[in-house]
């Protein structure tokens, strides 16, 4: 698990790996993404346990967005967390 937390965001950022996560804050740099928000690499589409353990250290979180790939475990695992959310 690898984070980047701003602690006046209240929206959290979910992918699988570093790079992914990197990825998704550069493509928005110019409008300062990265200020905004909070991100959470969790290092494969199944550990959605690191999620929980963020969110019960940051109760400024008031939405969790998943940005998983578009694979078979990603497209699982998003539609799993989405009854769990």
């Amino acid at each position: 698990m690898v984070s980047f937390t701003n602690e006046n965001a209240d929206t959290l950022f979910v992918t699988e790996a570093v790079i992914d996560m990197m990825s998704l804050m550069s493509l928005h740099i110019h409008k300062e993404f990265h200020k905004k928000h909070s991100f959470l690499a969790i290092c494969g589409a199944e550990k959605d346990e690191c999620i929980y353990k963020y969110l019960q250290t940051h109760s400024n979180i008031k939405d969790v967005i998943l940005a998983l790939d578009n694979d078979l475990a990603g497209k699982k695992c998003n539609k799993k967390k989405l009854l769990i959310f």
